[in-house]
């Protein structure tokens, strides 16, 4: 009923799936390999067999894009959706208007070169072409193409940024000149290294500020509620004694000023509703910096200045990943390896003082004794 017919081509060979269709005789592209052409014939004959067979509709990639996130937007977080927009309305500047079939591998290159020539950095284009690629697999699920063009494009290489953080006299300088009504929220960022959404949907019921512990059982994203997205990310947090005592004065200071409170929540605006990340930023942590003359750093910089403290301290990866609530070691390591590199160094040095030091200070008892 269908068969498979390879044109040789100054790119390499392509694959064809020939067959009739009203009367007609069709050639339906499948791509480069011929284990796509021989699943593309198998469905093509067993909807021609079973009378269910359609022609490939001509969807374009705003159809898609639209399709696309509309189903996203029921499937994934605030967070993660607002990166697919966003992705999305970047790849529609060089693609709005092209019909799905007309968009083959040749295609994706060229808008891979596009994006790198228009000075964008590499992470933002590795994200707009691994969303290209989610969205034509989708496509082929749905019957518009018969192959996912973006999956033979290599994606550029992307360079993973060192995190910015402050050292231990900037951590303390900050806190100090946070104003005070804010400053058990500074505090806990600093002294956990707990993520922005998980301070924001810290609840008192997930504080026991007798034993000195935090439990981290829901995030805050987009105005709504959700369960960490990882079973590393459902922690407990051991609190420093510090933290503990501002967090009693904070409660005392929010049973005065809230009139209510109905998600129990730990850090809220004056009215009890939970607070936006963004009025964070601009409206406490910048202000603080400010102040403390500190230079301009993200809320997640707190973050990674936690982090970067117990690598100092010695931590180890192992202990470091489960107090960050990394999903794996490998992803402490990917992200922080050059500060171990560097404790490492520290730590050679610290056995090198406690051996030879030792024994320089026991050969000079030593010498004394005798003379």
């Amino acid at each position: 009923m269908a068969t498979i017919v390879k044109r040789e081509g100054r790119d390499g060979p392509r694959y064809y799936v020939v067959y009739r269709y009203g009367g007609k005789q069709r050639w339906e592209l499948a791509g480069r390999r011929e284990v796509d052409a021989r699943r593309l014939k198998a469905r093509i004959e067993k909807q021609l067999y079973e009378g269910t067979f359609r022609m490939v509709d001509d969807k374009t990639f705003d159809d898609l894009s639209e399709e696309f996130l509309r189903l996203k937007r029921r499937e994934v977080r605030p967070n993660t959706f607002t990166a697919y927009e966003s992705a999305a309305r970047r790849l529609l500047r060089h693609l709005s208007g092209r019909k799905l079939k007309d968009i083959g591998v040749r295609e994706v290159e060229e808008l891979s070169s596009a994006f790198l020539s228009e000075g964008i950095s590499t992470a933002t284009a590795f994200r707009c072409l691994s969303l290209l690629s989610s969205m034509f697999k989708k496509a082929v699920l749905w019957g518009y193409i018969p192959y996912n063009p973006a999956e033979y494009v290599k994606k550029p290489r992307v360079e993973r940024p060192e995190p910015d953080f402050l050292e231990p006299e900037e951590i303390r300088r900050l806190i100090e000149a946070t104003e005070e009504r804010h400053r058990a929220l500074i505090m806990f960022a600093c002294l956990t290294g707990a993520r922005q959404s998980e301070i924001l949907g810290l609840r008192w019921g997930d504080l026991d500020l007798e034993e000195g512990r935090a439990y981290i059982r829901q995030v805050l994203q987009g105005g709504k509620f959700y369960p960490p997205k990882s079973r590393a990310g459902r922690r407990v947090i051991d609190l420093p004694p510090v933290l503990v005592e501002e967090l009693k004065v904070h409660r005392l200071r929010q049973a005065v000023e809230l009139e209510e409170n109905p998600h129990d929540l730990v850090f809220t605006t004056s009215l009890g509703t939970p607070m936006d990340k963004r009025n964070v930023t601009q409206r406490i942590l910048e202000p603080a910096l400010r102040k403390a003359g500190l230079r301009k750093v993200g809320f997640h910089a707190l973050r990674h200045s936690y982090i970067s403290m117990l690598i100092a301290q010695g931590e180890s990866i192992k202990t470091v990943q489960a107090l960050a609530g990394h999903s794996s070691v490998r992803m402490t390591v990917d992200v922080y390896g050059h500060l171990f590199e560097r404790a490492g160094k520290a730590a050679a040095e610290r056995l090198e003082k406690a051996i030879y030091g030792k024994m320089e200070k026991s050969a000079s008892n030593t010498s004394s004794n005798t003379s």
